[in-house]
């Protein structure tokens, strides 16, 4: 036998997995970039739908009309990293050069200002693009939980994701100081931050919006 959740239960529910996102954020800022699966799982919790499941922002019925932050830059037609890796910036410090989850401590450009889009459009547009394979919000959020040690680890991947995690399929390298060039990584872990702070902001101004 199975019985209903109530309202209650369920608004609880939400406050708890936006805790969860604030607290995993935290800690991945701290440094801790695998906290970016527990991102991805708790980001699936909040809005990914099947068959057989439904996200709980739809089972609280805010999802009808809900607009999402898209912070992603314009896309261009050429694999430039500027452009390409929509989400993240590139960054130089003491840990070396690496991506970054601008969030809102890097305030867009004026010109660009960010854009509030329908669940379908921000969940399904390209936000990382190599010359093999196109990543979208979807991808990145499933890949990391279902695939990788969110929720579960997968014996087999595919092999465009498999690229992303262990190659450099951008191109992209650095070198600090005259030093050994270093390969640019772990894409993936700050495209999940980044979305990570759309999808809690996008949250919170629903809720403020009532």
């Amino acid at each position: 036998m199975k019985t209903q959740q109530s309202k209650n239960e369920l608004w609880q529910s939400l406050q708890e997995q936006l805790d969860f996102l604030r607290r995993s954020s935290d800690s991945f800022d701290a440094g801790h970039w695998e906290e970016a699966k527990r991102l991805a799982v708790t980001v699936r919790v909040l809005v990914h739908n099947t068959e057989t499941s439904k996200s709980l922002l739809t089972q609280l019925k805010l999802m009808p009309g809900m607009g999402f932050l898209c912070t992603a830059r314009p896309q261009s037609p050429d694999i430039l990293i500027g452009q390409n890796s929509r989400l993240v910036l590139i960054s130089a410090g003491s840990d070396g050069v690496r991506f970054n989850a601008p969030t809102d401590r890097i305030p867009p450009p004026p010109y660009q200002r960010h854009k509030i889009v329908f669940f379908p459009k921000w969940w399904n547009e390209p936000v990382v693009i190599t010359d093999k394979a196109i990543f979208t919000r979807r991808n990145i959020v499933l890949d990391l939980s279902n695939k990788v040690g969110g929720a579960h680890v997968d014996p087999e991947l595919d092999l465009a994701f498999a690229e992303l995690l262990r190659g450099n399929p951008l191109g992209i390298t650095a070198s600090v100081n005259g030093e050994t060039e270093q390969r640019v990584a772990d894409i993936e872990l700050h495209s999940m931050r980044q979305i990570a702070y759309e999808v809690l902001k996008s949250v919170e101004r629903k809720l403020a919006a009532g």
